[in-house]
């Protein structure tokens, strides 16, 4: 996904539509980005699971809970907690841009005979957030897929 927050279409400090967090949120998504820079999706999903009070509901931290499931190879668990958390309705590139990479994902894992269709669907997604940002990443995915 894109790295540079303010060009995923969240505020330069990560806060998307709740506003500039406060000083332990800002920590933890630095420690958060962190992790799964190194690779430790498992470490960041725990980190970001753990979380009560103001921070639990981040929009960027449910982005990157979603993203550490993705990436760690829990599709179906990342589909569901997509929807549960409600990232289809967030505006921005990066969460938009993830639920396709769940439909690639899943299209990948699929039997052969259904891949197919699961690609095309992932494809389909790709377009539309790249037809709705202008974003070259949705764009070369969908281009590609």
């Amino acid at each position: 996904m894109v790295s540079d927050p303010s060009a995923s279409g969240f505020d330069a400090d990560g806060a998307g539509l709740r506003g500039e967090p406060d000083r332990e949120t800002a920590e933890l998504l630095a420690e958060i980005e962190a992790r799964l820079a190194a690779g430790d999706y498992v470490a960041a999903y725990d980190g970001i699971r753990s979380q009560k009070g103001d921070a639990a509901g981040h929009p960027r931290l449910n982005y990157y809970r979603v993203l550490a499931l993705a990436r760690s190879g829990a599709t179906a668990q990342a589909a569901t907690e997509y929807r549960r958390l409600g990232l289809q309705h967030q505006p921005h590139v990066d969460p938009s841009a993830l639920w396709a990479r769940i439909c690639k994902d899943a299209a990948v894992a699929a039997e052969p005979s259904r891949r197919p269709r699961l690609f095309r669907r992932a494809a389909r997604a790709y377009d539309r957030v790249w037809r709705r940002t202008d974003d070259f990443y949705p764009g070369i995915n969908a281009a590609t897929l």
